[in-house]
């Protein structure tokens, strides 16, 4: 039946057969096997639109909470990856939330009491599937309740490559307010970012550590004197880390490989340097990549030519 929904053109006719249904009840089957299985099939029945609309319907998303705190981590990481199919619509977000999946999902991050430390493969498709439900703000303040902003800078630190980089992710969405933004300061994210962008980490992981740090340096210190993102992200480097990167968007500028998909990494390091120009030790230096940055905003790839015309006006601009 797997090989079957591969194709979505079969997907139909296992939807009027009342596969969902059926798929719910074994999905509580004693065998760990089968359970996994009709978890995997439900997985890709989220991947149509019909099949999570028969989904929702059909009360899968209660399901597929039981199966998250299944004994088997197959299962569980399962589990995961169908909400993050499912929660590709606002009406798989809608009902993700309404069952209490965010709660569900932040926990699986940490492990519990009772499990120890978890899964690898469950923490991956956990924070996968936090990074879909938290793209609306339900889901977002939800998870910043539940701890999710601790837990991710956390990950940051000792999870796997790939664990670090849905993390920062998440965290480019939890850290949108102020108060937010000092949570995560106030447990060190900023250095925890800025050792991503090391040249011997992949760029995927790069990518994501400058997303999250683009939304940090946009921070504006309280007058307590906390919250100080400018100067807690030049403090540790975040100049030095970020001016190599320059060099992975204007090599693809001069192969005429620059398009929305590769362009990523250079947006959101051209952002992240307008907002660190808000110091005047910022704008002092990056001065050193202002050529490299004039170069950017002769891109032909829209995003990019705007975000380094700002960046290099930012470098240039004196009170």
């Amino acid at each position: 039946m797997l090989e079957f929904m591969a194709a979505p053109r079969h997907i139909a006719s296992f939807l009027e057969s009342g596969v969902v249904q059926a798929l719910n009840i074994t999905s509580e089957d004693a065998d760990a096997e089968v359970r996994r299985l009709a978890t995997v099939a439900l997985g890709r029945l989220a991947r149509e639109d019909t099949g999570r609309k028969a989904m929702i319907e059909d009360g899968t998303v209660e399901v597929l909470v039981k199966s998250a705190g299944d004994a088997n981590a197959d299962v569980r990481s399962s589990s995961f990856e169908a909400v993050a199919c499912l929660a590709v619509t606002l009406e798989g977000l809608r009902a993700c939330h309404e069952a209490g999946f965010v709660a569900v999902t932040v926990k699986r991050c940490v492990g519990s009491e009772t499990e120890g430390e978890p899964s690898p493969v469950v923490q991956l498709a956990a924070l996968t599937a936090l990074h879909q439900l938290c793209k609306n703000d339900p889901g977002a303040r939800e998870a910043i309740e539940c701890g999710a902003i601790e837990m991710c800078v956390q990950v940051l630190e000792h999870g796997t490559d790939e664990m670090k980089e849905q993390a920062a992710y998440v965290l480019s969405q939890l850290l949108i307010l102020q108060e937010q933004k000092r949570l995560a300061l106030d447990h060190d994210v900023m250095v925890k970012l800025i050792v991503l962008l090391h040249p011997s980490k992949p760029l995927a992981v790069k990518t994501a550590a400058v997303c999250a740090l683009m939304v940090m340096t946009n921070g504006t210190r309280f007058p307590d004197g906390s919250n100080a993102c400018k100067i807690t992200a030049l403090k540790e480097g975040a100049v030095e880390a970020l001016m190599p990167l320059l060099a992975e968007g204007i090599a693809h500028d001069k192969a005429k490989t620059m398009n929305h998909a590769t362009s990523a990494l250079t947006v959101y390091v051209t952002k992240a340097i307008a907002s660190l120009c808000d110091s005047p030790q910022g704008r002092k230096h990056l001065q050193a990549c202002l050529a490299d940055l004039e170069t950017l905003a002769q891109s032909e790839e829209p995003l990019v030519k705007k975000h380094a015309t700002i960046a290099v006006q930012r470098v240039k601009w004196s009170p």
